[in-house]
């Protein structure tokens, strides 16, 4: 005998519960048992996602609209957490760019920029993301600020096509299956 995942799945399709062992629990009242030998994808728990009985598959009952809306709220949410987070330079060193550290890249940016452009000699001692300090020149910071702002023009480009994506699928399918790229 070997442990098996049980799932409690009401007569309307949706899981209310789920277990883990090596005998089934009993069920729930006014529920079947469902068994598994692997847990089942994705998140059966969710209010919108139900077991088709005739067809013998889970199903998400959102509408087109609805998953629509959905989804641009995850690849959004997937943007902003790549555009707040860290990033590594072509140097290899990993810097935080969070809100604040994006404005002090910027401004490193310009100060950097003005002194290049007067001439004058310019560095700046730079903290990466696991407390490392390294000096970069005029040049380096100044290429440091365009990586960045690469990375995150880069990064809202990838969600305004998803986006696209997400506006032309005609099936939830379609839709559910856009994901980020990388």
């Amino acid at each position: 005998m070997s442990f098996k995942y049980y799932y409690h799945i009401e007569p309307n399709g949706y899981v209310i519960g789920a277990s883990f062992g090596m005998e089934a629990p009993p069920p729930l009242p006014d529920c079947i048992i469902m068994e598994a030998n692997t847990p089942l994808e994705g998140d059966v728990f969710h209010p919108y996602i139900k077991y088709h009985w005739v067809r013998d598959a889970w199903e998400d009952v959102r509408s087109l609209a609805k998953i629509k809306l959905d989804k641009w709220e995850e690849i959004k949410a997937e943007r902003e957490s790549r555009e707040f987070s860290t990033f590594t330079l072509s140097s290899g060193h990993v810097l935080n760019i969070d809100r604040d550290s994006q404005l002090r890249i910027q401004n490193a940016f310009f100060l950097a920029k003005e002194a290049k452009e007067n001439s004058e000699p310019f560095s700046i001692d730079w903290t990466t993301a696991n407390d490392q300090t390294f000096t970069l020149n005029a040049l380096q910071v100044i290429s440091m600020g365009k990586q960045v702002y690469t990375y995150i023009t880069g990064l809202h480009a990838i969600a305004r096509s998803l986006r696209n994506e997400i506006l032309v699928a005609t099936t939830k399918t379609q839709v559910l299956n856009i994901r980020w790229p990388y």
